[in-house]
């Protein structure tokens, strides 16, 4: 069983979404997903899982209809977890914690799929993390900053490091057409970002390096691929007004072939504050896209390191802004290092080569579980203490 906290198309679900399809098909087994929220990509998991949702308590007056509806197939929920053992319970995301305590209790083996790091780990969960964790058999983390992260806040259970992979992406072709698409010109040197608005993704650092650049360098666009709430759509629309660089950056809004803009850009910028492994960043190397990023901001690093695109220091816009200049000025440079970057993508980081790991490491996982309730009983639930 694998308990997503939504079905949104963001990294997470989206990883789960394809190793769920991989497994499909290359194996006959049952598989339930638990969908704390729903998203667009809920049909996609009905295609390769049975979906089930939590239960919503009703009040007593309305449980009848309740019931009326669930034999209708009109909901389903994971109340089944009471009857069914499975092999193992995957929570896909720190999210998924406050769920894997039932099923420990119940004798199944755990597992977290974390792709979180520090800051989303205290702002998803404060500081009920070390509790939550003890209901954890073992973790996959999709990169090496993410177990570092764990080993500092004191897990001492297994962690497995898998990093996420690539899929086939765009080509030239789409290049042309998105940049006629969105008025970008042929010629233009185009800086590109992708992923949802907000602080954590660092779109306000990719403002400041825009700003520092459109008014040194008439041919460098700026692109961002992605949507975000309101909220931050009027604070972005609030700072492009009062910088008055609004004619060099495009916000396309989320996009379903987001690779096809990817190929418009001439080298990738990641400017997050914290991204544990970003897939976004394996497409646009698949692509031989140049990248550049900060340090000490998640595991990009372990990709780009030194000859796939520029690390620069920690929320360090000038120097971000720097090694852009550096690239629109020696294109070869930045071919050399796309080259590099796509070469690694398809030594390291294939869907049949992390899968194949993940599935080892699922199977280890439900085998060592099993193995160690047999030996020894757990304790109750009761005698854990959870903190405020």
């Amino acid at each position: 069983m694998f308990i997503a906290h939504e079905a949104s198309r963001t990294g997470a679900p989206l990883l789960l979404l394809q190793f769920l399809r991989w497994l499909k098909a290359h194996e006959s087994c049952a598989i339930d997903v638990l969908l704390l929220r729903g998203g667009e990509l809920e049909g996609d998991f009905a295609e390769v899982a049975t979906v089930l949702h939590p239960r919503i308590e009703m009040p007593p007056r309305l449980r009848g209809m309740d019931r009326v509806r669930e034999r209708l197939g009109l909901i389903r929920d994971d109340a089944r977890g009471d009857e069914a053992r499975y092999d193992l319970v995957v929570g896909n995301t720190v999210l998924a914690l406050p769920h894997l305590e039932r099923y420990q209790h119940a004798g199944m083996p755990t597992l977290l799929w974390v792709h979180e790091l520090d800051y989303a780990v205290g702002e998803l969960t404060d500081a009920r993390f070390p509790y939550l964790c003890r209901h954890v058999d073992r973790f996959l983390v999709v990169s090496e900053a993410v177990a570092m992260m764990l080993r500092a806040r004191g897990i001492a259970a297994p962690i497995d490091v898998v990093h996420g992979f690539a899929k086939p992406v765009g080509s030239i072709d789409d290049a042309v057409h998105v940049r006629r698409q969105l008025g970008i010109a042929a010629d233009a040197f185009v800086v590109g970002a992708c992923g949802t608005i907000e602080w954590r993704k660092g779109v306000d650092l990719f403002l400041q390096i825009a700003r520092d650049l459109a008014w040194r360098c008439d041919d460098i666009h700026f692109l961002w691929v992605g949507g975000g709430s309101e909220s931050e759509l009027r604070r972005i629309r609030h700072d492009l007004a009062r910088m008055e660089i609004g004619g060099r950056v495009t916000f396309s809004g989320p996009q379903v072939q987001a690779d096809a803009y990817l190929s418009a850009m001439d080298v990738f910028a990641l400017t997050s504050r914290e991204d544990p492994f970003p897939l976004v960043c394996l497409e646009a190397a698949r692509l031989e896209k140049p990248i550049v990023c900060f340090a000490n901001a998640g595991g990009a690093v372990e990709l780009v390191e030194d000859d796939a695109g520029v690390i620069v220091p920690y929320a360090d816009t000038h120097a971000f802004a720097a090694a852009l200049l550096r690239y629109r000025g020696d294109r070869t440079a930045a071919w050399l290092a796309g080259k590099t970057a796509r070469a690694k993508v398809e030594a390291r980081y294939t869907m049949e080569r992390a899968c194949t790991r993940i599935r080892q490491v699922f199977d280890d996982a439900a085998h060592d579980g099993a193995r160690t309730r047999r030996a020894t009983p757990r304790p109750a639930v009761e005698s854990c203490a959870m903190p405020p």
